[in-house]
């Protein structure tokens, strides 16, 4: 959970902490494929502080998904049109 709310911003904070998973030296990363662990992250943004918190948490899960879908180590912003979800580009073709 972050109090950020414009994408930029948000896209920052998804980016560092996923270059922050794929750089650690977990042990047993060896084993991992790639021998590296990375991170799939899904994000949603409140409008309202009185916004519904299970709505925007199901909201970053579906983002979550379509992120698992597209591949590895990306982070995607849900966007209520459907099939418009953002995603941004795996870290293993050279982003």
């Amino acid at each position: 959970m972050s109090h950020a709310t414009d994408g930029r911003s948000l896209a920052l904070l998804a980016d560092r902490l996923r270059r922050i998973i794929t750089d650690y030296p977990f042990d047993g990363r060896e084993f991992q494929p790639g021998q590296q662990i990375s991170i799939s992250i899904g994000i949603s943004v409140a409008e309202t502080v009185n916004d519904d918190l299970l709505r925007i948490m199901a909201e970053a899960d579906q983002a979550l998904y379509m992120s698992k879908r597209s591949g590895k180590n990306r982070y995607t912003f849900y966007d209520p049109t459907p099939g418009d979800l953002i995603h941004t580009p795996s870290l293993e073709h050279g982003t």
